[in-house]
């Protein structure tokens, strides 16, 4: 592998270059912190949306493998639940991010909502109703 030499002019006509005077009158300085980003109304939004949904998202998972257990008491049907929960992200995340990169986002998010949601709905209903079996959630965990 060849390494690159700068030359003496290249280095000279950088050194020469002087960066731009801070003018502290016209730009007031903002304070970094942690909550910094807070002050942003897009993150913020992003923030108060995102962390009830992904805190819905454990308590579900905490709750099916409490489900799962209680039905089988068999750690291996518990541990198939949850690879079918995790085999679809590791399966289709080299198609997906390919056809995202051609489709709108927008409709594949909506869609992607409305199967979960659905099929959270279908899983709720088994549950209430009794007739939840083993393969119910190994389908369902596959597609929530």
């Amino acid at each position: 592998m060849a390494t690159v030499t700068p030359r003496r002019d290249d280095i000279e006509a950088a050194a020469s270059i002087e960066a731009p005077a801070a003018d502290h009158e016209t730009v007031p300085a903002q304070r970094a912190g942690a909550l910094a980003a807070f002050r942003s109304r897009p993150f913020l939004l992003f923030w108060a949306t995102l962390a009830p949904s992904l805190t819905g998202v454990w308590v579900r998972i905490t709750a099916q493998g409490y489900l799962v257990y209680d039905l089988t008491r068999d750690e291996f049907i518990l541990g198939l639940v949850s690879f079918c929960h995790a085999a679809p992200v590791l399966l289709a995340s080299p198609l997906a991010g390919a056809v995202l990169d051609r489709v709108d986002r927008r409709r594949v998010l909506q869609g992607v909502q409305a199967t979960q949601a659905t099929a959270t709905f279908v899983m709720a209903v088994l549950i209430v109703t009794g007739r939840i079996e083993i393969w119910h959630l190994l389908v369902l965990s596959s597609i929530v």
